[in-house]
């Protein structure tokens, strides 16, 4: 059981729709991604010295320093495959098997902060690049997602991060005239996603790439601690 602070009530008393990112920062996936994807390298012949952190500086740039790199890096696999979307797939079913076989877990201190909001009864929405199925197979693993009422999910919206399309979509959607929103990211392109949709941000993560334009915390964990 969770007991919460007045500072902390207080504060999330702040806004009025609370918007999240998912992988990686709700859910502790990105090692899943990476491994779908060292294991869709593999399928193609290719082995890849990447490591976990260089995977997630490119994957979390921007969408095509991910799809560049490995291209530049294996010359072959652009000749027989350089539709990136035809890799993107192989790699997303490999993905798919591992979230029904692999234990997942919730990220430190997005437990209490779910059911916070939960009490509360705010409005709140996820904006992710999943797709219904993934999410569907990770909630029924960590069924306190559940809790979050709406999702817009990657059949949801045509461009992905860092366009804003998502989160307009939830605003769209959910806010009224006049709502503080508040919108949380663990990666540079979510970060500017929630940015051009004009929405105030706070950056979720221990990587070296903090912007200095908006408020960071390690974890939920920590954002939590400082708020007591």
């Amino acid at each position: 059981m969770f007991y919460y602070s007045y500072s902390e009530m207080q504060w999330l008393d702040g806004f009025h729709l609370y918007l999240f990112d998912f992988d990686g920062l709700l859910v502790d996936t990105e090692p899943l991604h990476f491994k779908a994807f060292k294991q869709m390298l593999a399928a193609n012949n290719c082995d890849s010295q990447l490591s976990y952190a260089n995977y997630l500086e490119l994957a979390h740039a921007n969408t095509i320093d991910l799809r560049d790199h490995t291209y530049a890096s294996f010359n072959l696999l652009y000749k027989e495959k350089p539709d990136w979307e035809v890799l993107r797939q192989e790699k997303a079913i490999i993905y798919l098997g591992l979230l029904k076989t692999e234990e997942l877990k919730l990220l430190p201190g997005v437990e209490k902060v779910l059911t916070i909001l939960e009490a509360k009864g705010v409005k709140r929405c996820v904006v992710t690049n999943s797709t219904h199925e993934q999410v569907q197979l990770i909630q029924l693993k960590l069924p306190l997602l559940t809790s979050i009422p709406h999702w817009i999910c990657r059949e949801d919206y045509c461009l992905p991060k860092p366009d804003p399309e998502g989160y307009l979509l939830a605003i769209s959607r959910l806010a009224q005239p006049g709502d503080r929103i508040v919108g949380f990211e663990d990666s540079p392109k979510g970060l500017k996603a929630l940015q051009e949709a004009s929405v105030e941000a706070v950056l979720i993560t221990t990587r070296k790439e903090r912007a200095k334009d908006c408020i960071c915390f390690d974890s939920f964990e920590i954002l939590v601690d400082n708020l007591c």
